[in-house]
């Protein structure tokens, strides 16, 4: 899923071509129309309404979607108002009087599906936006639509004239349940390709110059639509507005660039909630950090990757001992605010990342690549690069030595590194299942190749270099150490051992899942 640091780009895509200019020539109140493109078949929709009650001081209903129970408040966000005492019918009855005395033509949408209403509403006005975490709101008239880019979902501009020429297309297949459309070569930079360049477009906001898509080949973007009482303005996406507090996600916590005093106040009382359990929860940090958006908003598997690395904390690390440990929760705690504050920070940065939107939009961004590529540290690394300060503070710990076993109470609380000449280290991947239920599992990656105790989750999976070929991973390049097998260790004959290469059969059975998640 985009990270913090990627929706705070997003934002400021949005920002690029949805601020009125003089090169434009619009007038200030220049309408911009939501165009709904998901699958209209129903698979992997991705569009949900807000479910507020009937008196709710701030939105009203919408109609009914195809196939959904009626429920009397929505399930995803906070601050619910008291459920309607009329029965669900007069609900949208009442909806239906409201639209239409707004010019919104809602006569026979209940029981369609989501994308069919949206676009017979005909959803227009000037756009506003805001964000905080992996979290984007828009709103538009008397709309606000809360966005979840998913996995891989993106936002950018392209010339209105090229997006209406590519929806004019028939959709194509792409994946079992996905569309895609084909996007023409004159619009594509670079040579012809071999095979078409496909597109898939969730949603549209649609002005008569620029439009801006929301892409996502995989479906799994959301949209959750409130419908407003009255026509949202730029203040009500300011911090701390009425509108502001209840748009977010109950599952998605405050962050550090717009809520200093609450993000505090909400890592402190995760942490009393922890110490505080009655059990050892042997979870590693790094998949708490990557699960809990509602203490961590805005960690996914990179930004936590990174951030532990920064901090010297091992990815397999129980979070019941990072929250016990000072010097470790505190490492933690400094980390997780420095790492958001500048990810978030780098938008206006100089010198800028250059826009996606553009004429040309669909080429690859070089010289973006380029400059954001080395803030990524450590995640999917072949080699991290780290200050001698950085090395001699994690042999220091026994971070770096496969024969150390990783204590709890006796780790060295670290300095702060300093400025200097870089060294290359050998970056691992450990494995991880990817939640306690799962039989997937996912990767995390670290320099560090201390030996964990055996009482820990998974700990006899261990770490193997992120250069073997036969892990089924992306080539991380063709340069290997000459290496030879002594027993059970990798061995690199130039600078020793890299990484035990135990055949441990998934899952490890010493330590079930089940206990540990009383």
């Amino acid at each position: 899923m985009p990270e913090a640091g990627v929706i705070a780009f997003f934002a400021r895509e949005i920002h690029y071509k949805g601020n009125v200019s003089g090169k434009s020539k619009l007038s200030a109140d220049h309408p911009d129309k939501f165009d709904c493109l998901a699958n209209l078949s129903g698979n992997r929709q991705s569009i949900s309404f807000h479910s507020p009650s009937l008196h709710d001081p701030t939105f009203l209903p919408l109609p009914k979607i195809q196939g959904e129970h009626s429920a009397p408040i929505c399930s995803t966000c906070p601050i619910p108002s008291e459920p309607p005492k009329d029965d669900q019918g007069s609900l949208f009855q009442y909806s239906q009087r409201i639209l239409e005395s707004q010019g919104y033509d809602s006569s026979g949408l209940n029981n369609c599906t989501a994308a069919h209403i949206i676009n017979t509403l005909g959803i227009k006005g000037r756009i506003f936006c805001c964000i905080r975490g992996k979290e984007l709101v828009i709103g538009i008239g008397e709309f606000a639509i809360r966005i979840c880019f998913g996995t891989e979902g993106h936002t950018f501009w392209i010339p209105t004239p090229q997006y209406r020429t590519i929806v004019s297309q028939k959709t194509v297949k792409r994946g079992e349940k996905g569309k895609a459309y084909e996007v023409p070569h004159e619009f594509v930079h670079g040579p012809r390709r071999s095979s078409p360049l496909l597109v898939s477009i969730q949603a549209a906001f649609v002005r008569p110059d620029w439009t801006l898509l929301f892409v996502d080949h995989q479906c799994f973007i959301t949209f959750h639509i409130f419908r407003l009482r009255q026509r949202c303005t730029g203040e009500d996406f300011e911090v701390e507005s009425l509108l502001w507090k209840r748009v977010w996600s109950r599952h998605h916590g405050p962050v550090y660039s717009t809520q200093p005093q609450l993000t505090l106040s909400v890592l402190d009382e995760f942490r009393k909630r922890i110490c505080d359990q009655p059990f050892v929860d042997y979870t590693p940090i790094w998949q708490v950090m990557k699960d809990r958006q509602d203490t961590f908003n805005g960690f996914g598997a990179q930004e936590a990757c990174d951030a532990l690395f920064a901090a010297h904390i091992h990815t397999r690390m129980p979070v019941t001992f990072v929250c016990k440990n000072n010097d470790l929760w505190n490492r933690l705690h400094a980390t997780v605010i420095e790492h958001h504050r500048s990810r978030v920070e780098r938008v206006s940065a100089t010198p800028k990342l250059p826009y996606v939107s553009k004429e040309m939009a669909f080429s690859m961004n070089t010289k973006g690549q380029n400059m954001y590529a080395p803030q990524v540290q450590c995640y999917r690394r072949k080699k991290v690069h780290v200050s001698q300060k950085w090395l001699d503070d994690a042999w220091a710990m026994g971070l770096l030595d496969p024969n150390a076993v990783l204590g709890v109470d006796d780790i060295a609380k670290a300095p702060h590194t300093v400025r200097g000449k870089t060294v290359g280290l050998q970056n691992y991947i450990h494995k991880t299942p990817k939640n306690k239920s799962s039989g997937t599992w996912v990767n995390m990656y670290s320099p560090f190749i201390c030996q964990c105790p055996e009482d820990w989750l998974y700990s006899l999976a261990s770490p193997q270099a992120a250069w073997e070929r036969n892990l089924r991973q992306m080539d991380y390049g063709s340069e290997q150490p000459e290496t030879g097998n002594e027993g059970s260790v990798m061995v690199d004959k130039q600078h020793g051992p890299l990484a035990t290469k135990l055949e441990v059969p998934y899952p490890v059975t010493q330590k079930s899942i089940q206990k540990l998640y009383p």
